[in-house]
């Protein structure tokens, strides 16, 4: 995972150098991770991860549609595979803002007293979200052997990763019809062997998100057996902004105001009618360059307030806790400001309109 390069970053920024290497790997780039800098036209750059799908939409629409022009900058996507890595990102002024959901190495990086807070939720599950989900083999379905979660005592379960956000929502399932962890096998494995896996009889289930998920169901793979909406409705994906960058408050405001637009857009674009412009938009950003791809895909859902529940995330630490991956209790509501989302929607109140 990113312990070495988080521990050697963190060792850099106590010492004091933690700015000359954000200076030298900005010379590096052509840029400026301060969020200060011209970026030619009188745009400011700053850097945001991307993980390349649909989860990021609201990125793409914010970038495609000219929000975060109007505001004044210019937003480089930095590909970025595992979300674990966004503290040393951050702290290492790869990145301005991060864009991930709650996971270990965050609660870990807060208690190791940085300060990168959260400003914004992006996309939240809702009770209609399918995807992310748990599938079941198909032969197993159509066979009868599987029929609800709790015919999958003792079989094996593929998540992305331990003790993640994948696990703990497979295990919601579980506890639902009366099982623990221990009565699975629960096994790592990349989102592409997945499938291949569910195909081959090499898993009995996995946790899946789109566009994958769908592909597997589409290829006859496997079926859908409980969703993200069943177990975790509200669960939210959020950004973070660096403690460097926060130093520019004027930066932070305009990205946050860019993405509060987007979010909206794109709500507004949730019906059949609209989703071939979401498609467009995907696939010119994304490595799925076929609109065909999309072709099924559950798109993601997001909350036009800009907020989440405390009380999904704090049990979702409980559960990091009771695995020993996290060690000491955050209190997020201390490691968020809203209010750069709040200066938002207090002069455009009408982008938070109730659905």
């Amino acid at each position: 995972m990113a312990s070495a390069l988080w521990w050697r970053r963190l060792a850099r920024r106590v010492a004091g150098f933690g700015a000359l290497v954000s200076l030298v790997f900005a010379a590096a780039c052509g840029g400026d991770t301060t969020g200060r800098n011209d970026a030619g036209g009188g745009l400011t750059t700053v850097r945001v991860n991307s993980v390349g799908g649909a989860a990021d939409v609201p990125l793409y629409i914010a970038k495609e549609k000219g929000f975060f022009a109007e505001e004044g900058l210019q937003v480089e996507f930095v590909p970025v595979k595992n979300t674990s890595d966004l503290p040393a990102l951050l702290s290492g002024g790869e990145i301005d803002f991060a864009i991930g959901q709650p996971n270990a190495a965050f609660f870990n990086a807060a208690a190791t007293g940085l300060k990168d807070p959260v400003v914004l939720a992006t996309n939240t599950y809702d009770v209609r979200t399918r995807i992310p989900g748990l599938l079941v083999r198909k032969e197993l379905a159509d066979s009868g052997e599987v029929k609800t979660a709790a015919d999958l005592k003792g079989r094996k379960i593929a998540v992305i990763g331990p003790s993640t956000s994948s696990q703990y929502f497979a295990e919601k399932v579980l506890e639902g019809a009366g099982l623990t962890a221990s009565d699975v096998k629960f096994t790592v494995l990349g989102l592409p062997d997945m499938v291949t896996a569910l195909s081959s009889g090499a898993i009995d289930a996995a946790w899946m998100f789109e566009p994958l998920a769908s592909k597997a169901v589409k290829d006859g793979a496997g079926v859908r057996m409980a969703s993200v909406g069943e177990v975790a409705p509200g669960f939210p994906s959020w950004v973070q902004a660096s403690e460097k960058i926060m130093g520019d408050r004027k930066t932070v405001q305009a990205f946050v105001n860019a993405l509060m637009k987007a979010i909206a857009d794109y709500d507004g674009l949730l019906k059949p009618d609209d989703r071939d412009a979401i498609v467009a938009v995907l696939v010119k950003y994304t490595q799925q360059k076929d609109a065909s791809d999309w072709d099924g895909v559950e798109l993601p859902t997001v909350n036009v307030e800009g907020g989440f529940d405390q009380s999904l995330v704090d049990a979702f630490q409980a559960y990091l806790i009771d695995r020993g991956v996290v060690k000491t209790h955050t209190d997020v509501a201390k490691l968020s400001d809203f209010s750069f989302r709040d200066a938002y929607l207090a002069a455009a109140p009408s982008a938070a309109a109730p659905r």
